[in-house]
């Protein structure tokens, strides 16, 4: 009985290694989504026959436990995987920054305590020098007593002097070991996550081997977003278009010589298949970033939903992208610590061939926007979000990029140009105001001058209005449209002029408004603003 039992024992510590700790794994890809990363780490050890039970360690404590799969090699089956939060580091932290607190509040007592013996031997020593300058001054005494008295204020001030440099010095060496113990105290408070995650994995070899487990798993509080950069030099050349992407990583745990790769939206992690819903289609309204850069649509001005997130950290903001899958590869290996703080990586650089012709809301704004239209930028990978535009390496300001409002040009504004001059000026002698039996008939005139002070043609579009009627009583009739292509159902008028240089070019518009005199309709167009309210 007791030899089966010695033979069981035997077997069975054969068949359970005990508990290897993993602390060596690195991470060597991460796949950065809108929200979230997915890293892929690995590590190589040796099994011998039966069942080894992994600790691996130094994992990030934001790991989604149901987002864990490890792989290896087919003579080697997992038995069970799991996942738990270990805290010690952090109560280890928390006891050394008690321990902090304590020794930094002692040392700001003993340079306390030495700033005042310095001011007491500072007072000291004024005062010897005033008993100086009495004795100095003093009637009948001796020489050989005045020279005592001298020789021992020489003395006494030779003694407050050591004794002053050596508080500071005291003082100084405090100083140092205070500054090393508050950064010390520094490091751990801006330590986001003290907590780490374990892996606990059971797997089992019929073999002795040398086996590579990867360890993927999706971890939060990362991210990225594309930022864009135009740099163009005139209307004559190509644009080029710098894609890069701040990316954070918040996670915890410390990106070291990884390959990155950036994914638009986020993952898919159901073992479900997806079920399509409803597709509904819908007016698409153009965002802009307010209207030194604007789009020339009414309505409401675009504008991205934020909500704060972590204080001194980031914002999320809300983006619009096509569906399916967008991936960047981003070359070579990159090093992003965990932190707050965001990294800029590279994505890629491309030349853009593009036309170019201005456009302009005079009765807006009495500027010309230069407008880039680009074709065949389906496979460029774009997203939604600003731009910073560059002429000839200055910068210029933002614009905004926005391809799901793209048709086969992509357009973007790359901003005003101070060389093509614009005026809409009213004619007070042909707008009038007539009444006419029971109806009022207002006329409205207006020229529009655009002088072009550059050195070679442009083709610029002239964009304006008419008002429409909600009210079958008001009657609106176009008077003058001077070539313009008319839309009735919006009233928008569109001018395309081709102005040589140093020319100006005239269009004019009129139109009348006529309804019933017993009624007031408002036909200037009017708009809000904020300002300050003085009491």
């Amino acid at each position: 009985m007791r030899s089966f039992f010695l033979l069981f024992l035997l077997f069975f510590s054969f068949k359970i290694q005990g508990q290897k700790i993993i602390d060596n794994s690195e991470i060597k890809e991460v796949s950065v989504f809108s929200q979230g990363a997915e890293i892929s780490r690995t590590f190589s050890i040796q099994l011998n026959p039966g069942k080894t039970e992994m600790i691996i360690t130094g994992l990030s404590s934001n790991i989604d436990p149901a987002s864990l799969h490890i792989s290896s090699t087919p003579m080697v089956k997992i038995v069970s995987v799991s996942s738990r939060t270990d805290f010690s580091n952090e109560w280890k932290q928390t006891e050394e920054l008690g321990k902090l607190n304590d020794s930094i509040e002692k040392i700001n007592t003993k340079i306390e305590y030495k700033i005042l013996q310095h001011d007491a031997l500072e007072e000291e020593r004024k005062s010897l020098l005033a008993n100086s300058k009495r004795i100095g001054n003093a009637q009948g005494l001796s020489v050989t007593e005045l020279d005592n008295a001298l020789t021992y204020t020489r003395k006494k001030l030779d003694e407050i002097n050591n004794l002053l440099l050596q508080r500071e010095d005291e003082k100084q060496q405090l100083n140092k070991k205070l500054q090393k113990l508050i950064k010390r105290q520094k490091q751990i408070l801006s330590a986001d996550s003290a907590a780490s995650a374990h892996i606990y994995l059971l797997a089992e070899s019929s073999i002795q081997q040398k086996v590579t487990f990867t360890l993927n798993y999706y971890v939060k509080s990362c991210g990225w977003s594309p930022i864009f950069s135009v740099f163009y030099k005139n209307i004559q050349e190509p644009l080029k278009l710098e894609y890069k992407a701040n990316i954070l990583n918040n996670s915890g745990e410390n990106w070291n010589s990884s390959k990155i790769s950036l994914h638009a939206g986020n993952p898919s992690r159901s073992l479900t298949a997806p079920i399509l819903e409803t597709w509904v289609l819908s007016y698409h309204q153009k965002k802009r970033t307010g209207k030194n850069y604007g789009y020339y649509e009414s309505g409401n001005e675009g504008s991205l939903s934020k909500k704060q997130i972590k204080k001194g950290a980031t914002e999320e903001q809300e983006i619009e992208l096509e569906e399916g899958e967008m991936i960047f590869n981003i070359e070579g290996e990159h090093t992003i610590p965990s932190s707050t703080r965001e990294y800029l990586a590279d994505i890629k650089q491309t030349i853009l061939e593009a036309s170019y012709l201005f456009q302009s809301v005079p009765k807006i704004d009495a500027k010309a926007y230069l407008i880039a239209r680009i074709k065949d930028w389906e496979g460029l990978k774009l997203i939604e979000g600003e731009v910073n535009v560059y002429q000839n390496g200055t910068y210029t300001g933002k614009t905004y990029l926005d391809p799901l409002a793209a048709g086969d040009s992509l357009e973007l504004s790359l901003g005003p140009d101070p060389a093509i001059q614009i005026s809409r000026v009213k004619k007070k002698d042909f707008s009038t105001r007539k009444l006419i039996g029971l109806q009022l008939v207002e006329s409205f005139s207006y020229e529009i001058d655009v002088r072009n002070l550059n050195s070679k043609p442009v083709q610029i579009e002239i964009f304006d209005q008419i008002p429409i009627a909600q009210q079958e009583e008001i009657q609106i009739s176009l008077e003058e449209k001077d070539g313009a292509s008319y839309i009735k159902e919006n009233g928008k008028l569109t001018w395309k002029l081709d102005i040589p240089a140093s020319m100006t070019s005239k269009i004019k518009l009129g139109y009348s408004v006529k309804f019933p005199r017993d009624k007031v309709v408002i036909i200037k167009r009017t708009g809000r603003v904020v300002c300050p309210r003085f009491h």
